[in-house]
């Protein structure tokens, strides 16, 4: 159902806002689409509504439903996980080619059995100028996170550190929010810069910021997390 559909059916609704309780008539309005969630979501991510549907693995949460998603306003996660990088590119190549400037996401899911799946994701993300993941079955932060979130960083004319990657992090404990509401370990970052992987100013402006801007809080999805 596209957005105009969906406020033609709320508008039908309103007539069916008054209702007859013990004998008095009360007024309970329906709500539009734009009321929705925090206006500070869609704010911070460029979205009319505030309005996401996650990311399902193997692409369940497919291209198509990404593309709907970001036409209407919404943010879509497309469902990177168990697929192949060159799988992954491909579907990224057609969501920037068809969405422009329009927001959208990719998973980035954590994979501590195979390190080198989670570096290569964050070769290609970064490769290809991807701008939000959702980070998704983390049990602690792991380096290729790290890195995505704070390359780039770097202060503006008036001194505001400037974030070009942004992290919404899928959550089922409160010590894993605990984790993504604070800045990256330190002793990850000192990895990376002996690493060359980040330069000094990138560290230093990584322990002034949250690893992620926002949450996804899940129930118990019945894996390892």
């Amino acid at each position: 159902m596209s957005v105009p559909e969906a406020e033609s059916v709320l508008s039908l609704h309103r007539e069916l806002d008054y209702h007859t309780i013990e004998g008095k008539r009360i007024f309970a309005p329906s709500i539009s689409l734009a009321q929705w969630g925090d206006r500070s979501f869609a704010d911070a991510h460029g979205l009319k509504f505030s309005y996401m549907a996650g990311s399902m693995a193997h692409g369940i949460s497919s291209v198509a439903l990404v593309k709907a998603m970001a036409k209407e306003g919404m943010l879509g996660s497309f469902g990177a996980a168990g697929l192949s990088l060159r799988v992954v590119e491909t579907a990224i190549d057609e969501l920037q080619r068809d969405l422009g400037d329009k927001t959208f996401a990719v998973n980035f899911i954590h994979t501590p059995g195979e390190p080198r799946i989670e570096d290569g994701l964050c070769d290609l993300l970064l490769r290809k100028g991807v701008r939000l993941v959702e980070a998704s079955a983390f049990m602690r932060l792991s380096k290729p996170l790290v890195r995505y979130r704070v390359k780039g960083l770097h202060r503006d004319s008036l001194g505001h550190i400037v974030s070009p990657q942004r992290i919404i992090a899928k959550v089922s404990r409160l010590e894993l929010a605990r984790l993504f509401w604070a800045p990256a370990p330190l002793a990850i970052l000192n990895e990376l810069l002996n690493e060359g992987a980040i330069t000094s100013l990138e560290h230093e402006l990584a322990q002034q910021i949250p690893m992620a801007h926002d949450l996804t809080v899940e129930a118990d999805s019945g894996g390892h997390t």
